[in-house]
């Protein structure tokens, strides 16, 4: 019998991370958190094997819990190395698994996400993705409660669009980490040149969670990546968003490359990387006061709210 085409590694007490071993190369990083009384899935794969199966009959994770408990699944966004094993907890036309509580995704954009399977992107590499269906949809800044009892056992939803417009990242504070998708990862092209994806968008979203973690422990979050690294400081946020700044301000040294017949940009740091559609940004200073101005008047209206508490 052949081993399952997942790793699984131990993170923390209750976190968990699953690398999958799949056709595409993709080997996307899925995450498990053993919330109080449920179990919660952040992405499912490419369905190379079934997921569900994995998680009720592994040896690798040694907690009673994956037999007992339910599962809440929550799509960072819906590319078919995130989404593939959906249907096995939630399938179109058909009952949850009694497994699954919810399938969960951002809310931002619910015609781009339930456009399946067009913007899954499966057709383009030959993947087959099962439908399924979404029972919850996550507003921005929606609190997911993983422990009534420990305030700082909770998910805090940040809608993060550019990559997709559906694209969202989870907060995690007990253990300081942030889980984030494929909006960010190192040593591999940031994928921003896809037919639904938006630089402009991409850089008001990374701005917005600078902000949100510096007011966090910035210094100790890390970043759960959809790919690559399961542990990347987020203080590198930094390093990616100066290579942001040069790309705006055109100072940024780039390459020229062809996909999918469509000319592209690859604009590089040390360890970042973002590959951008031929239609840049056209007016700089536009955007970088549209993004300004959105974060200062996040700030006045956080500031006014405290003082009117006090």
């Amino acid at each position: 019998m052949l081993d399952p085409p997942f790793k699984a590694t131990q993170m923390h007490p209750n976190v968990w991370n699953v690398v999958e071993d799949d056709r595409f190369s993709e080997k996307p990083i899925m995450y498990i958190i053993f919330a109080k009384e449920f179990i919660v899935l952040i992405d499912t794969g490419v369905n190379t094997a079934s997921y569900l199966d994995y998680l009720l009959t592994t040896d690798r994770i040694p907690d009673k819990r994956l037999k007992s408990n339910s599962f809440l699944v929550i799509n960072t966004h819906n590319h078919y190395d995130h989404i593939g094993g959906n249907y096995q907890f939630s399938p179109k036309g058909a009952e949850k698994h009694e497994k699954c509580m919810d399938l969960c995704a951002g809310g931002a954009n619910q015609c781009y996400t339930l456009n399946f399977p067009e913007t899954t992107l499966s057709a383009t590499v030959g993947a087959h993705s099962h439908a399924y269906t979404i029972t919850r949809w996550l507003n921005d800044g929606d609190v997911i409660t993983l422990d009534p009892e420990d305030p700082a056992e909770i998910l805090k939803v940040l809608h993060l669009p550019g990559h997709t417009p559906d694209s969202i990242g989870l907060y995690y504070p007990k253990d300081n980490l942030f889980f984030a998708g494929d909006f960010v990862y190192p040593h591999s092209s940031i994928l921003l040149n896809l037919p639904h994806s938006n630089f402009n968008h991409y850089v008001e979203s990374l701005y917005m969670l600078l902000q949100f973690l510096k007011a966090q422990l910035f210094e100790k979050i890390r970043i759960c990546c959809g790919h690559i690294d399961y542990d990347l400081p987020a203080s590198d946020l930094v390093e990616l968003w100066a290579l942001v700044e040069n790309v705006m301000q055109k100072s940024a040294e780039c390459k020229n490359k062809m996909v999918f017949g469509m000319p592209c940009h690859v604009y590089s740091s040390d360890k970042f990387e973002l590959l951008v559609n031929g239609a840049l940004v056209k007016n700089i200073e536009k955007l970088l006061i549209k993004v300004a101005s959105k974060f200062e008047r996040t700030r006045r209206i956080s500031s006014n709210s405290t003082t009117s508490s006090d």
